[in-house]
């Protein structure tokens, strides 16, 4: 095919080879849009056949009405000359084949979780009444975050298919019969075995899968097996049933895997139940010893109240005389001329026993008789010094005068 780098085609520019083959892939570039995207040229053989174009831009209307994310969606599609040519996003990963020829093992499990969107995509081609007719790694671009994006299909049926790639093709299909979704099922058989198995899986059958890689589960090769049967009937009717008894079968092997997982968190459960008890206990204990406490506080409290009572009731009785007694004899010894004439100093001592309670006054009467006396006894010769009356005349103390006027 004739190398169209550096030509335009339409409105793309065509800068380097992708892929090379009956159907060429280049990278192309948009100057309206500022951007890169891949352009697929057909065999130019097929441009002069009316009936071929024609198909070609049914197939290439009914892609732009697809919407699914495991489908690389058609931006573009034109001829120019004799060139056919259809423009899709740029991949800058590659494809599932770059990968398989880098020398990328697929273990089991990743087998699976690749396989499993691919199945979706084809039920949901085969549920628009189409047959992709053309599944094999070169036509499964991987997109950065891994997943797979399938492309050629509906418009390319035996067309860019090559010895080389035989082993992708139903029996049915190499016989030129027709075909249902379950050529697709057959080629997704065959994708399983290359991915788990590291090579292609031979033409026109051959050994099973297990004698090249004896490790391998006998209910995944029983899956494989199935989906590359000899005759459609007798494989899965869907690209979804497949997929879901893989899943099915690999499901014990994910246990123990996940298994030895679930042992980390069994300890963090643990010890938050022991925390948790923790504080309940701690606080059930400080409430009792917070009751006790106030209990016995309540039952001092009354017990030293009552001793307080009892004592401080005796004590003040038997205080009271005692301290009498000093309060009044100091009393007429402080304020000696004034108790002459007021002869009732009883008035002046209630103050004084305001210490003790004023109930003692009335008792004050009768220990004022011997007091009474010994006052004009010394009251006398304090105040009289001049006369002769002797000391020991102190009850007559008018009649002195009496006598000498006689």
């Amino acid at each position: 095919m004739t190398n169209l780098v550096g030509q335009t085609l339409g409105q793309y520019q065509l800068i380097e080879i992708i892929h090379d083959g009956a159907n060429t892939v280049y990278k192309g570039f948009q100057p309206g849009m500022n951007r890169y995207v891949a352009v697929k040229v057909l065999d130019s053989t097929q441009a002069g056949n009316p009936a071929f174009v024609q198909q070609f831009q049914q197939d290439m209307q009914f892609i732009a009405s697809l919407e699914h994310p495991g489908l690389l969606p058609v931006l573009d599609y034109g001829q120019q000359d004799e060139w056919l040519y259809l423009v899709t996003r740029h991949v800058e990963s590659g494809t599932l084949q770059d990968r398989l020829t880098q020398g990328y093992q697929y273990n089991i499990q990743q087998a699976q979780q690749l396989t499993r969107p691919i199945a979706e995509a084809l039920d949901y081609l085969h549920g628009r009444g189409a047959v992709h007719s053309n599944l094999k790694p070169t036509n499964i671009l991987i997109d950065p975050q891994g997943q797979p994006l399938l492309t050629d299909f509906g418009y390319t049926q035996g067309i860019d298919v090559g010895q080389q790639e035989n082993a992708y093709l139903s029996p049915e299909q190499a016989r030129g019969e027709p075909i249902d979704r379950r050529t697709d099922v057959y080629a997704l058989g065959a994708l399983l075995y290359e991915l788990v198995i590291g090579q292609p899986p031979p033409v026109g059958g051959g050994p099973g899968p297990r004698s090249i890689r004896p490790d391998l589960p006998v209910a995944v090769e029983q899956v494989i097996l199935k989906a590359m049967a000899q005759y459609p009937d007798q494989r899965f009717q869907s690209a979804g049933e497949l997929s879901t008894t893989l899943n099915a079968v690999l499901a014990p092997q994910a246990a123990p895997v996940a298994q030895p997982v679930q042992p980390a968190p069994a300890p963090a459960p643990a010890p938050q139940p022991a925390q948790a008890a923790q504080p309940e206990s701690k606080g059930g204990t400080n409430w009792v010893m917070i009751l006790i406490g106030v209990a016995v506080v309540c039952l001092l409290a009354v017990i030293c109240s009552g001793l307080f009572a009892y004592f401080g009731v005796t004590s003040q009785d038997s205080s009271e005389s005692p301290l009498l007694v000093p309060i009044f004899i100091g009393g007429p010894t402080d304020t000696p001329g004034p108790a002459e004439p007021e002869v009732p100093p009883a008035p002046e001592e209630p103050p004084a026993p305001e210490p003790p309670p004023e109930e003692p006054p009335p008792e004050e009467p009768p220990v004022q008789e011997p007091p009474a006396e010994e006052p004009p006894a010394e009251e006398p010769p304090a105040e009289q010094p001049p006369a002769e009356e002797p000391p020991a005349q102190e009850p007559p103390a008018e009649e002195p005068p009496a006598e000498e006027n006689q």
